[in-house]
């Protein structure tokens, strides 16, 4: 069977939110995870090297030193910083096949003034020390031999790629897998919708077309600039399958004609407001609501 699990990113960016919705916002992370699963286990972690994705994102691998650490697709990270009060909560964007490969995670953390993204983008460096601690309980992606093999909704709003990255890595390991292994899980058609400002917040976006080309009769890829208008869109158009808009209840309609709404899974990553019309629209488009898995990015 799927089991799923929900993330903690730290921070909404440039939506206008309700004002409960604004003191969730205020709460940290570990206030709004309180009720969430959390492994027992803290494990040390170094970091191996620190890069930027783009203006405003920076990438962190993180070597793990407890043997026993695993995590499921989707999953988040407590990210406590010695010396820094408050505890980060971000999502892996890497599969749990490079933790087995080489006992490594990749986080990717927007800049904002939450002290552990803050710390990510001015203090951090390579050898820095932190512990980490895996939770979430919601909507993870983990499915075994013998789990139908559902076609995935996979749409991202910003930062929110994160945990929609990880699901996309996992389902590709899947597909390499299902080539050389008999009685390995299959999985079914995959959907990526992917929204950003501006084409250089796509990050990760060279990645997947990569696994687009890699498996195109399996995955797909459509992506929406929401506020970008200079000549870089049209560049990006050469080669990528872009709109110059917001997401629309059309693109969930068509996306959910393709992929068959009767063995469908839908996951959503982004910002609460976008959460909240979503998963409206893919409830009024057939989908239950327990196939719809969201996380909502703070």
């Amino acid at each position: 069977m799927f089991t799923f699990v929900l993330g903690g990113i730290p921070r909404v960016a440039g939506c206008r939110v309700q004002p409960g919705i604004k003191k969730i916002m205020m709460s940290s992370h570990v206030e709004r995870t309180a009720e969430n699963f959390r492994q027992k286990s803290v494990s040390e972690a170094e970091v191996m090297s620190i890069s930027d994705a783009s203006e405003s994102v920076k990438l962190l691998t993180l070597k793990v030193t407890a043997n026993d650490f695993t995590f499921k697709a989707g999953q988040w990270v407590d990210f406590v910083v010695p010396g820094v009060e408050r505890v980060g909560g971000f999502s892996m964007y890497t599969s749990p096949d490079q933790l087995t490969e080489n006992g490594t995670l990749g986080l990717a953390v927007k800049k904002s003034e939450h002290q552990p993204a803050m710390w990510v983008h001015t203090k951090c460096t390579v050898g820095s020390k932190v512990s980490l601690r895996v939770g979430g309980d919601q909507l993870l992606y983990d499915p075994q031999s013998d789990s139908p093999s559902w076609n995935l909704l996979l749409i991202a709003g910003g930062i929110g790629i994160n945990p929609i990255f990880s699901v996309l890595n996992r389902v590709c390991g899947f597909h390499r897998q299902c080539k050389n292994v008999n009685g390995v899980y299959k999985p079914g058609v995959t959907e990526l919708l992917y929204s950003a400002s501006v084409p250089n917040e796509l990050i990760f976006r060279e990645s997947i077309s990569e696994m687009v080309k890699q498996h195109p009769n399996e995955i797909s890829s459509k992506y929406f600039i929401t506020r970008g208008k200079d000549g870089s869109i049209q560049e990006l158009k050469k080669t990528e399958n872009v709109i110059e808009r917001r997401i629309s209840e059309d693109d969930l309609r068509s996306s959910i004609t393709r992929l068959n709404h009767n063995s469908l899974l839908c996951m959503v990553c982004g910002p609460p407001p976008m959460i909240d019309s979503f998963e409206e629209i893919l409830q009024k488009q057939g989908i239950p609501k327990e196939n719809i898995l969201t996380e909502k990015w703070w």
